[in-house]
């Protein structure tokens, strides 16, 4: 925070470190100045000042009140003025969008959690998303407007499906527009990660290149549901798939023919590999690739 002048002006001194000591110039340029030498260099920088107006009343969630039944949710939010007298007569607009959260953990940042596979692949025609990949997409699961109660409050209720997240957890957002009859208009947000599991897989993240016969290690960790290392020993199964870009002609409406390309995957490795916390000594799942692809 910046300290107010007496004319309500905001100061800053910045300290720059001293330049280096210039190098011995042997030459000069066309005006007869040595080269080499620190010049002076300005930096210009604009903001906007504008008058800060406080607004008239605030939304609160009542996020400890939040509520999950099989897949249905309800979530309580009220208006009030700054006084503490509630929004009578405001009209309320909401929307609550649900979509996949991912994983990540300090203490194991060079490894990728979840199904991190890519998406797209890469040939001589360029790049072209992988047949039968799962795009992610934000599912809105309610939306609706109302009019707040005589207490300024109101209970929205909207779905949480499972079966998109299954595998992974899932952050809800619920973003509230509250207008006065005044016609102030207030926008805030709420959300919440729910997670699918206990704890989450993860790999190390490879080399994208590796030479045939090169013996490759794939290493995995384990998070609890807080990010944190899991601290129990995990029995898991590595396999390694080698995907293969068919094309295929397929007939169109009308007798016609087209050209799609789909993957085929294929099994090239697989084994038992146990999961150790953080801090023992765990063995790597080794395999070898006996051909490009």
């Amino acid at each position: 925070e910046l300290p107010v002048g007496i004319l309500g002006n905001h100061r800053l001194e910045l300290v720059f470190p001293a330049p280096p000591a210039p190098k011995p110039a042997n030459t000069g340029n066309e005006e007869g100045e040595p080269e080499n030498q620190p010049r002076d260099e300005v930096f210009n920088h604009y903001f906007l000042v504008e008058e800060y107006k406080p607004n008239t009343f605030q939304i609160a969630f009542a996020g400890n009140d939040f509520k999950l039944d099989s897949e249905k949710a309800t979530l309580p939010l009220q208006a009030k003025y700054l006084l503490g007298k509630p929004l009578s007569k405001a009209k309320l607009a909401w929307t609550a969008d649900v979509r996949a959260a991912g994983v990540w953990s300090e203490a194991f940042q060079d490894f990728r959690f979840l199904d991190s596979r890519q998406t797209y692949y890469w040939d001589e025609e360029g790049y072209h998303d992988v047949p039968d990949a799962d795009q992610e997409h934000d599912l809105i699961t309610g939306q609706a407007r109302t009019d707040l109660s005589d207490k300024g409050q109101a209970t929205l209720e909207f779905t949480v499906p499972s079966a998109p997240f299954v595998k992974k957890p899932a952050v809800i957002t619920v973003r509230a527009e509250v207008t006065d009859v005044n016609q102030q208009t207030i926008t805030e947000s709420w959300s919440r990660t729910l997670p699918s599991s206990d704890f989450y897989l993860g790999i190390r993240e490879m080399d994208s290149v590796s030479g045939t016969g090169t013996p490759v290690d794939v290493e995995l960790a384990a998070v609890g549901a807080d990010d944190k290392p899991w601290q129990q020993p995990v029995d898991a199964k590595v396999t390694v798939e080698k995907v293969d870009f068919v094309s295929v002609r397929v007939q169109t409406v009308g007798g016609g023919s087209n050209v799609k390309t789909e993957a085929k995957r294929t099994v090239v490795a697989e084994g038992p590999l146990r999961v150790v916390p953080k801090g023992q000594q765990g063995a790597a799942f080794a395999w070898t690739p006996k051909g490009p692809g």
